[in-house]
């Protein structure tokens, strides 16, 4: 299963501080602008999600951003790694945000047991959920949206790839081919 992670925030900025006779007052601070807000977000919150440690966010300026607009982000990894972010503005001044390339590690697992439930559809005997391997860590799809992960043939204990082609990953929708030889 193929995980969107979204988050939603406000994209102006208030704080309130207290003064030394302890009475809080509010102080406007300027709103901050559309871009900062999200690459915020997208450092902040989302990377906590993603886990793939700190993120070096880059958006295009959204000063002109109305409701329904949709502008890409990017975000790379410390090891270079690139997550492609979709920066949605809603009609209530929020930014919603998707990734488009990444398997958080939470969702792994669950990807795994989708891409067996597909194999087990053409195969006589039926594969264990164990025999496929993805990892444990977060996986962000190539630049032709694939991932290629390990698949244990009970019989023989050959481990074959499995390329992941993903069409959709809000709808986690993917197609797989297994290699027709073993690792070596």
């Amino acid at each position: 299963m193929l995980l969107t992670v979204s988050f939603l925030a406000l994209l102006a900025v208030a704080c309130s501080s207290g003064d030394e006779s302890g009475e809080d007052s509010a102080e406007q601070v300027p709103p901050a602008s559309p871009r900062a807000a999200t690459e915020q977000l997208i450092s902040g919150p989302m990377a906590d999600v993603i886990g793939l440690g700190p993120l070096t966010v880059t958006c295009p300026d959204m000063t002109e951003a109305r409701s329904g607009d949709v502008f890409m982000c990017s975000a790379l990894t410390e090891q270079q790694g690139a997550i492609n972010v979709a920066a949605e503005i809603m009609p209530t001044g929020q930014v919603d945000l998707s990734t488009t390339n990444v398997i958080t590690a939470e969702a792994v697992d669950s990807f795994e047991q989708a891409a067996v439930d597909a194999l087990n559809t053409t195969l006589a005997e039926p594969l264990a959920y164990e025999a496929m391997d993805c990892g444990v860590s977060p996986i962000i799809l190539s630049a032709d949206q694939t991932a290629v992960c390990g698949l244990l043939d009970p019989a023989t204990e050959a481990v074959f790839d499995v390329t992941l082609t993903v069409s959709d990953v809000e709808g986690r929708q993917f197609s797989l081919a297994v290699a027709d030889l073993p690792r070596r």
